[in-house]
């Protein structure tokens, strides 16, 4: 994952920010389709994707944290030795155990436990209090963990109306606080901005997660006008994704002959927009998306030009263990445009032609709970 980050800092930082967003969302996605597990008890079972895919994706976020709490020197120094002494070979916990105790001390070896012994995640409540006025503010920032604490290292962000504040922090105990004094009015407060440690979220899906229970996917499109047009562009987007993923047609379905217990029980790909197609008329504004005819609002802006169109992937409203993804145009031409193949993105893509022009995740870190109090 590190070999891959750009020379660039920022550009590092975001692609790094999305690699961890992204272990997150599958490790979440893992154990709600086949439950939670405790990484030194896994098996060799072969049908069972958790028993491969969860001792790797804690182990991932074990290193990053080890990474953070060593620094990138002695991290590397470490990982250079475990490579030297056993390139080939199997190596134990416990003799990695002892290694990064020799590194780092005894708090080290609690660190793996942590993610190798456990199967719960972090439970982090973020709170904070702001007072002040003009160009001085202070800030009482303070994070209480749920259940046995976690000892991770993280970051807060505080953002203003002029920048991007980050402050790194060590949590380790039930309850902590920390004081800060900044030169604008936050705005935002955030823990985790940077995904250091996985934590429980709603909206977990990424369009990637169709491919691994393909054959509970439908695909549905607008019969509400030009039938025939969106019948013909929903058969074609069908056939790409088979000729992708497993060679198997999904069905297709008209908004007009499915129905709710459809709904409930399937993984849904909705073509069309609000104009086009029933179900997507219906469920956007349970899913917070403003979706017009030939305009859509997405993060706060307006997009009215004929050729954008928006992707996202969301929680199924009629049955969270099930996801729905929209793929919504400003025009017939633009929805033929982001449908020609299947499209690779996280949980949203923003389309201009055929061509994303920006995709992303939903939910960057825990935002605080903020009360401000003015002199």
């Amino acid at each position: 994952m590190l070999h891959a980050l750009p020379k660039e800092a920022a550009k590092a930082r975001a692609q790094l920010v999305n690699d961890l967003t992204e272990l997150n969302c599958r490790l979440l996605h893992t154990e709600a389709r086949e439950g939670a597990l405790v990484p030194a008890q896994a098996q060799q079972i072969y049908h069972q994707m958790k028993q491969y895919y969860i001792p790797r994706n804690r182990g991932t976020f074990l290193l990053h944290q080890l990474r953070l709490r060593l620094g990138n020197a002695a991290f590397a120094r470490l990982m250079n030795r475990l490579h030297d002494e056993y390139a080939g070979k199997e190596v134990t916990s416990a003799r990695f155990r002892e290694m990064a105790e020799e590194a780092g001390g005894k708090e080290t070896g609690s660190l793996i436990d942590e993610w190798v012994n456990r199967d719960d995640l972090p439970d982090c409540q973020p709170e904070c209090q702001v007072t002040g006025a003009d160009s001085l503010w202070k800030v009482r920032f303070t994070v209480e963990q749920k259940g046995k604490p976690f000892h991770l290292v993280s970051a807060v962000q505080i953002r203003t109306a002029g920048s991007c504040i980050w402050k790194k922090i060590e949590l380790k105990e039930a309850r902590q606080e920390w004081n800060w004094e900044v030169d604008e009015k936050p705005l935002e407060i955030t823990l985790n901005p940077g995904n250091d440690f996985p934590v429980r979220q709603n909206r977990y899906y990424t369009f990637s997660n169709f491919y691994e229970d393909w054959s509970r996917t439908l695909i549905v499109y607008g019969a509400s006008r030009q039938i025939e047009a969106n019948h013909t562009l929903a058969l074609r987007f069908a056939k790409a994704a088979a000729d992708r993923i497993t060679e198997s047609l999904p069905p297709v379905r008209k908004d007009c002959e499915f129905d709710l217990a459809d709904f409930r029980e399937h993984d849904i790909i909705l073509l069309g927009g609000p104009a086009d197609n029933r179900w997507v008329r219906e469920i956007a504004p349970v899913c917070g998306l403003d979706l017009g005819n030939g305009i859509f609002a997405w993060q706060g802006k307006s997009h009215a030009d004929a050729n954008e169109g928006l992707v996202v992937v969301l929680p199924n409203p009629h049955n969270s263990q099930r996801m729905v993804t929209l793929i919504a145009a400003n025009s017939a031409l633009q929805l033929y445009q982001m449908t020609k193949a299947l499209p690779r993105f996280p949980q949203w893509a923003l389309f201009r032609d055929d061509q994303i022009v920006e995709r992303g995740y939903h939910e960057p870190g825990l935002e605080a709970k903020m009360d401000v109090v003015l002199p």
